[in-house]
Parts: C-alpha cells; sequence; structure tokens
C-alpha cells in the first residue's frame, strides 16, 4: 500500500539468493564461500538489481520519494549496520557494539575510520582510510585506493575486489491529501495515539508523547522535540513512517517489541537534526545523517547517501525484518500483558502473606517479653529495655526481607514480559498493571 515498484536499474542478470558463491583471493590469501545475499524482503515490492560502482540517487519528485539501498555483491541485507553511497566516517572511539564482528559497513564512495573506532566487517569503495588504532573484528574489502594505517583486522585485508553491489530500489508515493498537522503539547496528559494514514507536519512537543502503531504513515516532516517521546508500538507488525521534507529528532524514541520491525525512510536532502539515539532502519538516499554520541545506543540499521558515526558513538545492529524470527515466542499483547500482570499480582500477594505473618509473630514476641517482665520499675524499665534489643534485628530483618519481597514482584513482571519480546515497560504503557493489593506498605 502506498509503494510501487519501479523498474529494475542496470539488470544485467537476476540476482540469485541463498547460494553458495566459492572464489579463490589469490591476491592475499583464501577466503573460501561467502554465502551469495539473502532476499529477506522489507514488505516495499522492491526490486533488486545488480550495480556497477558508485551511482548518485535518482531526483524525487514532488509526490514521491526514490528509496534505494546498495550492499556489497554476495552480501545479506540484514547483516548490513551502515552503508553509504557518497561518504561513510566513523570518527574517533564510535563502535559497533553486539555482534559487532558480523556486523558490515559499507561505502561506494569514501570510508574512513578514524583513531579508536571499533567495527565489524568492512567493504571499502573509491576511497578508504583506515588509520591506526583502528579495530576490525572482521575483514576489509576494498575495491580502490586503501590507506591502511597501524589498525588492527582480525581476520584479513583484501584490495581490488569487484565494486559490483546488489541494489534494491522502490518508490514511496505521497498522497495527494492528508489528514493536516498534529502536535502534542505537555498538558495533553495522555499521549496522542495516531492511526496510520497521511499527515501534514508531525510535531512531538516536550513532556508530551505521541504513539505510532503498526501500519504505514506518511508525513510532510516529523520533529520529536526534546523530552518528548515517540512510542512505537510494534507488537501487532512493522511500522513503516516515510517522511518528505525535514526530520528533527531531539526526544527519545521507544520501541515495545524488541523485534526490530520499524522503519523511517527520509526523501529529503536536507540533513536530519538528530541529537538523541535512534531507533529501528533509517533510509535516507539523498540526505547526511549522522548519528551522534547519545546516553542510549543507537539501535538498527543506517543506509544514507552520507553517513556519520560520531566520536564515542555507538550502534548496536539490528536488522529490519517483517516478520518476527522462527525462534520468537511472542504472544498477542492482551494475553502476554495479562500473564505479567497476574505473575506480579501474585508475587504481591504472597510478599503480604509473609510479611503479616512475620509481623504477627514479632508482636507475639513482645507481648510474650513484656508480660514476663515484672517487679519494681527499674527492673520492668530494664527488662522492656532487653526485649526491644532482642527484637530489633528481627524486625530490621523481617523489613529487609519484605522489601526484597517487593522487589522480586517488580522482577516477575520484567522477566515475564521479557519472555515474550518486550521492552520492560511494554506492558505498562499499553494500559496493563499487576492488580494492587490489600497490604500495606
Amino acid at each position: 500500500m502506498g509503494t510501487v515498484v519501479t523498474p529494475a536499474r542496470n539488470r544485467t542478470r537476476p540476482r540469485p539468493s541463498g547460494q553458495l558463491r566459492c572464489a579463490v583471493l589469490a591476491t592475499l590469501f583464501l577466503f573460501g564461500c561467502v554465502e551469495e545475499g539473502g532476499d529477506r524482503v522489507w514488505g516495499l515490492g522492491e526490486t533488486r538489481s545488480l550495480s556497477h560502482g558508485a551511482q548518485a540517487p535518482p531526483p524525487s519528485r514532488p509526490s514521491s520519494g526514490d528509496f534505494r539501498v546498495f550492499v556489497p555483491l554476495g552480501i545479506e541485507r540484514e547483516r548490513v549496520v551502515a552503508s553509504a553511497d557518497a561518504s561513510l566516517v566513523v570518527e574517533s572511539g564510535a563502535s559497533v557494539v553486539l555482534g559487532a564482528r558480523s556486523a558490515i559497513l559499507a561505502s561506494r564512495g569514501r570510508l574512513q575510520l578514524q583513531r579508536e573506532a571499533q567495527v565489524g566487517a568492512v567493504y571499502g569503495g573509491s576511497s578508504t582510510q583506515i588509520e591506526d588504532g583502528a579495530a576490525l573484528g572482521g575483514y576489509l574489502k576494498v575495491c580502490g585506493a586503501l590507506d591502511l594505517g597501524r589498525a588492527l583486522v582480525r581476520v584479513g585485508a583484501l584490495r581490488g575486489v569487484a565494486c559490483d553491489s546488489d541494489e534494491y530500489s522502490w518508490q514511496v508515493r505521497f498522497p495527494a491529501l492528508n489528514a493536516g498537522n498534529r502536535a502534542t503539547h505537555a498538558t495533553d496528559g495522555q499521549p496522542l495515539k495516531l492511526a496510520p494514514g497521511a499527515y501534514g507536519s508531525i510535531e512531538v512537543g516536550a513532556d508530551s508523547e505521541l504513539e505510532l502503531r503498526t501500519g504505514t504513515y506518511y508525513l510532510d516532516a516529523l520533529t520529536v522535540a526534546g523530552r518528548g517521546v515517540l512510542q512505537l508500538n510494534n507488537v501487532d507488525g512493522p511500522i513503516y513512517v516515510w517522511i518528505r521534507s525535514s526530520v528533527t529528532i531531539q526526544g527519545e524514541l521507544l520501541d515495545f517489541w524488541q523485534q526490530p520491525s520499524i522503519m523511517f525512510g527520509y526523501a529529503g536532502v536536507e540533513p536530519a537534526i538528530v541529537t538523541n539515539a535512534l531507533r529501528g532502519t533509517w533510509l535516507a538516499p539523498a540526505s547526511h545523517l549522522v548519528l551522534p554520541r547519545t546516553e542510549r545506543v543507537h539501535s538498527g540499521a543506517f543506509f544514507a547517501k552520507s553517513l556519520t558515526i560520531a566520536a564515542n558513538a555507538r550502534v548496536e545492529h539490528r536488522a529490519f525484518a517483517v516478520a518476527p524470527p522462527p525462534n520468537a515466542r511472542a504472544a498477542p499483547a492482551k494475553i502476554a500483558c495479562a500473564a505479567c500482570a497476574a505473575a506480579a499480582s501474585a508475587v504481591a500477594e504472597r510478599c503480604c502473606a509473609r510479611r503479616e505473618h512475620a509481623m504477627d509473630e514479632r508482636d507475639g514476641a513482645d507481648a510474650r517479653c513484656a508480660a514476663a517482665c515484672s517487679g519494681d520499675a527499674s527492673e520492668l524499665v530494664a527488662c522492656r529495655t532487653a526485649c526491644r534489643s532482642a527484637s530489633l534485628p528481627d524486625a530490621r530483618r523481617t523489613q529487609a526481607w519484605f522489601d526484597a519481597c517487593l522487589q522480586s514482584g517488580t522482577f516477575a513482571l520484567s522477566e515475564c514480559e521479557e519472555e515474550h519480546g518486550y521492552r520492560p515497560d511494554t506492558c505498562e504503557r499499553l494500559g496493563w498493571a499487576p492488580t494492587s493489593s490489600s497490604c500495606e506498605y
């Protein structure tokens, strides 16, 4: 819906998937067999073609966005964490975390890894510079000039490979009419929930929230102000957000389900303004994208005309997938959240029962001790002081146990949610919570 297939460009032969290609690389060493590029669709009706060298992105028409991404020939698209047509720069101290060795960075033009950058495998284009102290957890392959400093390349380096790549392309048509602009404000109280469809400018104001759910959104512009929250409710399937003219992300992006099924496509030429962590797969084929250093890690995959991973920024690779992986144990949101709430409620009730029993035992001990104290006032005072001294450690142990019990109730809820692949606070944001007990805390 909303996408049409463009004719394949430079198609010289069909691109197979799931095959093995074996090549003897005589220049340095034998790499052996590599898996031919996969065909894990993004649900866009994209075409796949063979491309030779770097090519400029086609100009977009006012009513459409022409999207295309490339991956090095013979590589599965879901292995690419960052890809750029013109320039890819990883600044000093930046790193790709969690599975870095298998994650691939690629550029058809200039590629630079600055000092202390830590990445996985690298495919360099027309010009590649690897500075001293950079570390590659995988291999290095370049088809153009290479300036290799004293860097650590764990697998090996290969010069003079072909500059061919697999190119995926499709076209997004922005509807001529839309439902107008939307904005949230701190005074709204509840998150604004926006149904899939076409809109004008969308602005998430400071101290406010906007929720998008499974489906496709067409926007002229997207702004998430500082302290604003864009909630991405992807528990029922993928979310596609297509943006025509401008992007500003200064607030927080929160996904509901750990399944990486969120895609942002930006058709504009002006650089996106990003000061907070990005989540999902981001496409900016005609623009420059910068991943800045942020408190949270950038999580997803990133494709742009030019791309910079800023100094000391961290990127976690999570490849977009329409369908959940085969081993996913996701349950429908209502069932999963109800199970989580029931589990936490049961833990809370057990906490209350144990606490009341412990308190009764302690009170009974105090009463028996007080009854045993008799005689004149001085003896009574001494006896009561001894009783209190004896019971204090028990009281402290009782309270400490109860605090731990309450904490375990919270953990039970989180563990239940994580079993289904949700974020720990997903059920709460969907309106589910453990039923309160009669226990007075």
